[in-house]
């Protein structure tokens, strides 16, 4: 007798529909799991008998066999679990449900039959509803994340007993649909008091000033400057100006915490955009995502918010340098075992250092450190990576008129509003272009939105040979100065923008 499931694997953010075959026969009994599988599916098997049994379900001895397909797609982890012990027990007669390979079932099977939860619930149910799927079996404990898929019936269980009962017969699954709870209502995460507000930060104008064009236009940012100036502070106030996630963005940004095992016990759906802050310890992999399964790194957690770097020369070399593709693509690519896994990693790098080892450089009063010091430390962020940084700019310590002063100081609510309003403009812009930020433009829409008269080529020209720039600091430069125009209202470029722009570009590298 053949019995048939279907359950869904992850492969990075997509999911991937698997069919579960299993077969009883006469012969030599025995339990033949066969597919590509893991170490954790076919472990699956003792969990799965044992649940089973405890289950009331008395298995004959039998020869199963059991297929994973399509069996060319390597398969690991634990959610195989259900699906596997609902087509053993159909394959001997205890499901008679026909339409069963209709429903999706999803969850990892501990050995008293109880449902255990598993990570990835979110982007699996998308995928299914996807593919066309309605009705869906998984754990109770994954029961608020599941609710927020909406237009598919997901039936929560706690034990396998539960799953065997409903299939049945059709008259049982139809009447487990009439009496299941209601859905979790989808709460979302409170936005106030998470980061700091711009008006608790003193001084720093023009600091700050930076900060509001990175975010406008998605920037990456630098900030460079002595201990104690509010470089972290900036950076994790700036997380409070972003506008708000859409609908899509906070599916995706919950779907990369849920696969990862970061979502919080309430599970609600992330309303705010994440803010992410790696120690300087972290390694290449915990960066941009790998292991065993495949997770993902800091940078697609952070992704639709703000990767933030503190003590970027603290870094390892290799850690920073696997940083440059991604930075570029907006996506993390990483290959094992012939085959490919993709995350999203659309953030705002902005990231912190001192000018020097002790910090206090060019202020010789209180730096002691040597040439060869400044040019050791300096050196251990290349000149390609920082050319990934649209805007670099100092952080000078504060006096004490700075320090106390308390009127004019803008809120991050009055920020975020004007910030707010230029994405407005530059999604109205790229409605059609597959982007939506200045930050994100390549040629040839560089030339086609960052056009300069001529007397403005000529100011350019100027600037770029005297500063020796590169083509990517050239074209950085137009960017951070087309954000500026959208600032201020301007249809095109003028010379206030680029001169502004020119502020935020500091060249560390004669430093070095």
């Amino acid at each position: 007798m053949l019995g048939k499931t279907t359950t869904v694997m992850l492969s990075g953010l997509e999911g991937i529909i698997i069919s579960v075959e299993c077969d009883v026969s006469e012969g030599m009994p025995g339990y033949f799991l066969v597919g590509y599988l893991g170490a954790e599916v076919k472990e699956g098997k003792e969990r799965i008998l044992s649940a089973l049994k405890n289950a009331g379900c008395h298995l004959p001895a039998k020869k199963v066999t059991m297929n994973l397909s399509p069996a060319g797609i390597h398969k690991n982890g634990t959610v195989f679990d259900l699906a596997m012990a609902v087509a053993l027990a159909a394959a001997h007669g205890f499901c008679n449900y026909q339409k069963m390979m209709e429903v999706v079932l999803l969850g990892e099977l501990c050995l008293n039959g109880e449902v255990a939860g598993v990570c990835g619930i979110l982007p699996m149910l998308l995928t299914a509803k996807k593919q066309g799927y309605r009705y869906a079996v998984i754990p109770k404990k994954n029961a608020n994340e599941a609710a927020m898929v909406s237009d598919m019936c997901v039936l929560p269980v706690e034990h396998i007993s539960q799953v065997l009962g409903m299939f049945q017969d059709s008259c049982a699954f139809e009447k487990q649909l009439r009496v299941s709870e209601q859905q979790p209502t989808v709460r979302e995460y409170e936005k106030e008091g998470l980061h700091p507000d711009f008006a608790e930060i003193r001084g720093q104008q023009m600091v700050k000033r930076a900060c509001e064009v990175a975010v406008s236009g998605k920037h990456n940012l630098l900030l460079i400057g002595p201990p104690g100036t509010g470089k972290s502070m900036l950076a994790n106030a700036m997380a409070g100006i972003l506008p708000p996630l859409s609908y899509e963005e906070k599916l995706e940004v919950t779907s990369l915490y849920s696969i990862s095992g970061l979502l919080p016990e309430s599970e609600r759906l992330m309303d705010e955009r994440p803010f992410r802050m790696p120690h300087h310890k972290t390694t290449p992999k915990g960066l941009v995502g790998g292991g065993t399964p495949v997770t993902p790194g800091e940078l697609s957690l952070a992704n639709r918010g703000i990767l933030f770097l503190d003590e970027l020369p603290e870094f390892g070399v290799q850690t920073l340098e696997v940083l440059r593709q991604p930075l570029e693509e907006g996506v993390v690519h990483i290959s094992r075992a012939g085959r490919s896994y993709t995350f999203p990693a659309d953030v705002t790098l902005v990231a912190a250092m001192n000018p020097c080892p002790c910090g206090y450089f060019p202020d010789f009063s209180r730096c002691h450190c040597t040439h060869t010091q400044i040019h050791r430390y300096l050196s251990k962020i290349s000149g390609p990576l920082l050319d990934r940084f649209d805007m670099c700019i100092q952080v000078h310590a504060l006096n004490y008129q700075e320090l106390t002063l308390t009127k004019g100081v803008e809120s991050s609510k009055d920020i975020s509003e004007r910030v707010t309003k230029v994405h407005e403009i530059q999604k109205e812009r790229f409605q059609n272009e597959g982007f939506f930020f200045n930050g994100q433009m390549k040629e040839p829409f560089i030339s086609r939105y960052c056009n300069l008269s001529p007397e403005l080529g000529a100011y350019m020209k100027g600037y770029y040979e005297r500063y020796k720039l590169t083509a990517r600091s050239y074209h950085r430069i137009l960017k951070v100065a087309r954000t500026i125009a959208d600032m201020k209202g301007h249809e095109d470029i003028d010379k206030s923008d680029l001169m502004e722009a020119f502020c935020y570009r500091e060249d560390i590298s004669g430093w070095k």
